[in-house]
């Protein structure tokens, strides 16, 4: 069976694919009858309940490990739901990693000049991170090209890209800096090191 996995709503009394929602506020357009909280089975066969953008980027995160489509349900009482398994998945997963409060899907990059842009496009298409943050000392420039990138996303897996600052990439657990002067006309390759020595300790 082809890799790329789908999703199956209930569309009336069938179910129909989908290409997967980048987000969850997506999701919840694609049925026709209104939910704020939805189910699916994990890989263990386990009903889990999801009900907000990050439980959703949870989920985001599991698709690897599904074998098939995913069958997503809308449920209107989560009441009698036992407790969100996702979070706890997902925490537990942080725990045996050795470095809680990692994300190991996330990945930063800090420059996005001719190399960092060019990075980021791989990184998207290499389906590896479900989250991207884009810095730069231009913050419009980061922007526009998570913007670029972004347009990119329907050909790859589900993954957030944004432009963001430090405080974004705390738990990231890939941070790669392509940040650096460029070659002025008369400048050596020396003194453009130098330069940038003093960029990286700033």
């Amino acid at each position: 069976m082809n890799s790329k996995r789908f999703f199956k709503i209930k569309s009336g009394d069938n179910y129909r694919l989908i290409s997967i929602p980048k987000t969850f506020e997506e999701l919840k357009n694609q049925f026709d009858t209104k939910y704020e909280s939805f189910v699916y089975k994990d890989p263990e066969g386990d009903n889990i309940i999801f009900s907000n953008e990050e439980e959703y980027s949870l989920l985001l995160d599991l698709i690897p490990e599904m074998k098939k489509h995913i069958k997503i349900t809308g449920v209107s009482d989560t009441t009698t739901q036992t407790k969100k398994k996702v979070v706890k998945t997902a925490a537990k997963a942080k725990e045996d990693s050795g470095h809680p409060g990692v994300n190991l899907r996330k990945v930063a990059m800090i420059g996005c000049g001719f190399v960092g842009s060019a990075s980021c496009f791989a990184l998207m298409q290499s389906g590896m991170f479900s989250e991207m943050v884009l810095i730069d000392a231009d913050f419009n420039k980061a922007d526009g090209e998570a913007l670029d990138i972004s347009h990119g996303l329907p050909f790859a897996k589900p993954m957030k890209i944004y432009a963001g600052n430090y405080d974004d990439i705390t738990d990231a657990a890939i941070i790669i800096v392509t940040a650096g002067a460029n070659q002025k006309p008369g400048e050596t390759r020396l003194d453009l090191v130098k330069k940038n020595v003093k960029i990286h300790k700033h």
